[in-house]
């Protein structure tokens, strides 16, 4: 009994440790294109939600590249005369996209680790789990044929009579 405790006890503590070991690798996509960066920042952040991303994260990232899209609708309605003006939104909209497309692979990175964290506490909540029931199973066999040794000796000899 001793040594499955001190087994199962070494199994949650290596699941532990590998969750903590892992360390998801971040990298940042460049593109000069916008449509070419707009497409690859939506394709992270759809990557991102795959990865398993709650929908209150992926929600910001959605706002944010509304905002891109705006800025970018302004930016083609301003006219070519108001060259600041275009250079300070061609600034905003390239700080908003570096932003987004961060926090995008930071999340996929993050949702992703937290998946397979609760894929170990899954899996290693089921090893607990048959730990358990194989214990219950032998103490109640145990049980039975104790209850069965001590009916079996309280039990009185009669001899029949016949008649």
């Amino acid at each position: 009994m001793r040594r499955v405790a001190l087994a199962l006890l070494a199994a949650c503590l290596s699941t532990v440790i590998i969750a903590l070991l892992v360390h998801p690798m971040f990298v940042v996509s460049q593109s000069t294109d916008y449509n070419t960066r707009l497409n690859t920042i939506i394709e992270d952040v759809r990557k991102a939600e795959l990865a398993g991303a709650r929908p209150e994260e992926i929600n910001g990232l959605l706002v944010q590249l509304d905002s891109v899209i705006a800025l970018q609708d302004e930016l083609r309605s301003t006219p070519a005369q108001e060259a600041e003006k275009r250079a300070q939104l061609t600034a905003q909209i390239n700080s908003t996209l570096s932003t987004v497309d961060a926090q995008a692979i930071q999340l996929a990175g993050i949702a992703s680790q937290r998946s397979q964290v609760e894929d170990m506490i899954t899996y290693s909540s089921g090893v607990i789990g048959a730990v358990i029931g194989t214990v219950v199973y032998y103490y109640g066999i145990l049980l039975w044929r104790k209850y069965r040794i001590k009916r079996i000796l309280r039990v009185r000899i009669i001899p029949k009579v016949t008649a």
